[in-house]
């Protein structure tokens, strides 16, 4: 299906999909060039911890914070019980 046939909705979730990988991208690359650099993973991993601090402390007073959420169908409902990968 063309651009010019899906939905604004439709859009938005292949736009955030892309970008949710581009971003999951970047990050590993990081984590494996600290890593690299013999960073102990446990300080990888606080660094992570406080960069998603920054991130939702950003939030937090936002109707924004639904966009940290991986995109979903909107069609499909989402069980508490299943986990993103």
């Amino acid at each position: 299906m063309s651009n010019k046939n899906k939905k604004p909705s439709e859009l938005i979730l292949q736009v955030d999909a892309e970008d949710l990988e581009r971003a999951r991208s970047i990050i590993t690359e990081a984590t494996q060039k600290a890593r690299k650099s013999w960073i102990p993973e446990r300080l990888i991993a606080g660094a992570l911890y406080l960069e998603l601090q920054t991130i939702l402390k950003n939030f937090e007073q936002s109707d924004e914070i639904d966009e940290l959420s991986p995109p979903q169908d909107p069609d499909k409902s989402v069980n508490s019980t299943q986990q993103v990968h």
